[in-house]
């Protein structure tokens, strides 16, 4: 069920970021302020989707989803462990799939009832995840120590390794710090 609630908010929401497009373009007549929407659209999820794993481990997380678009974090509550990793291959056809299908529907919708159509077919199907969240029954999060949750983060690791001048190794994203850098000034 939150596969498919999961699905349909996808293409919702594709058919909005190519209204969006097509709506900038038509309006402005500039590339750049398409870009620029485009970009503004993303960059919410960019910045939240860090901290996102490790909210859900602190946080209840029905009403974390309900308060952003990370399905993925109710997976391993709702999948046995050994089955996990096929659950996050099926959520990224998902996500792919509804790629591809939600701009050819926003084609065909723009084209026949105008922005607004796009728009609020995107509205509605938000409420695809919303009836599938609100009648999960999950177990609530195992407890923690609940004073340091940013100071156990991945991204607070990086971030006082870049600040302190450490080299950092993609492969971990700098949880691991190497050698210090020394400054020459």
């Amino acid at each position: 069920m939150l596969w498919t609630g999961a699905f349909v908010s996808n293409i919702g929401t594709w058919m909005k970021t190519v209204g969006v497009g097509i709506l900038v373009t038509a309006r402005t007549g500039n590339s750049g302020w398409t870009v620029l929407a485009a970009a503004a659209g993303f960059l919410p999820s960019g910045l939240v989707s860090r901290f996102g794993g490790v909210l859900a481990d602190w946080l209840s997380r029905p009403p974390l989803l309900l308060g952003t678009t990370f399905t993925e974090t109710l997976l391993p509550d709702l999948v046995p462990e050994e089955d996990l990793v096929g659950e996050v291959a099926l959520s990224s056809a998902q996500w792919n799939l509804g790629r591809v299908i939600g701009p050819a529907l926003a084609g065909g919708v723009i084209g026949i009832g105008g922005y607004a159509w796009a728009f609020g077919s995107n509205a509605l199907s938000c409420f695809a995840v919303i009836a599938v969240v609100a009648g999960l029954q999950l177990p609530p999060p195992a407890p923690h120590d609940r004073t340091s949750l940013l100071a156990r983060s991945e991204t607070a690791s990086c971030t006082r390794a870049v600040t302190r001048g450490y080299e950092s190794s993609s492969a971990t994203c700098c949880a691991t710090p190497s050698s210090p850098r020394r400054s020459s000034g």
